[in-house]
């Protein structure tokens, strides 16, 4: 998991080895939904997430509900055209995805 390119410091690296205990929640995992990647620990979350691009109940009560997309579907359209392929019960971007800046609202 991760990626992150940007030389971290010795506070930075351990910060990065913490892992996020699972909060689950009745929220269902649908279009626009962000969610938490982990292992198959529960509580072994860190740095990776999903933006759901359709439904997914098999996640359900399984992976943590941190947000959604409430603006800005042109975005979901354009990530749902990028080529993909399969792992495990996901599909991933054939090419890695960088997130360069957010906007809340």
């Amino acid at each position: 998991m991760g990626g992150r390119k940007a030389p971290m410091n010795k506070e930075q690296e351990q910060q990065a080895e913490k892992s996020i205990v699972g909060e689950f929640s009745t929220v269902k995992h649908v279009r626009g939904i962000l969610s938490m990647g982990r292992y198959s620990d529960p509580d072994s979350a860190s740095s990776s997430f999903s933006i759901l691009l359709g439904d997914a109940p098999h996640l359900d009560g399984q992976y943590a509900v941190f947000g959604r997309v409430t603006k800005g579907d042109d975005t979901l359209r354009k990530l749902e055209r990028l080529p993909t392929h399969k792992e495990g019960i996901f599909v991933m971007p054939i090419e890695r995805i960088e997130i360069l800046s957010t906007y809340y609202y």
